[in-house]
């Protein structure tokens, strides 16, 4: 369980890269609501497995960016398609009366999320 929680909360972190693009460390961390030794262990395990890069930023360099690279992006890309997949089949599986009434509550949410200041 330990293990799934981890790689979950590191494809956040992929994820935040893809959107964004190059982050502070400390940025980063923020938008995904992590305090900075986790999100430095993390962006480690994921350098080392060569899905971002840590470099030192020019403009202070007490502080840290990260980027994707190329193997990353093409996770993030993978692990969405997945998704998007397994959502198909799920709502396959329901009634065009259910599947209304799912994407109404999902367009509910996206736009409490989106007026949710507390995360950006």
């Amino acid at each position: 369980m330990e293990r799934n929680s981890k790689m979950n909360s590191q494809c956040n972190l992929l994820a935040e890269l893809e959107r964004s693009g190059t982050l502070a460390m400390t940025e980063l961390g923020r938008r995904v609501g992590r305090e900075k030794s986790w999100v430095s262990r993390s962006v480690d395990a994921l350098a080392t497995r060569g899905l971002v890069v840590k470099e030192p930023n020019p403009a202070d360099s007490r502080k840290w960016l990260v980027t994707l690279t190329d193997e990353g992006f093409q996770s993030v890309n993978h692990w969405n398609a997945a998704l998007d997949d397994h959502a198909v089949q799920l709502l396959a599986c329901m009634s065009e009366r259910d599947r209304a009434a799912v994407e109404k509550s999902l367009l509910l949410l996206l736009t409490a999320l989106r007026e949710d200041q507390s995360v950006y």
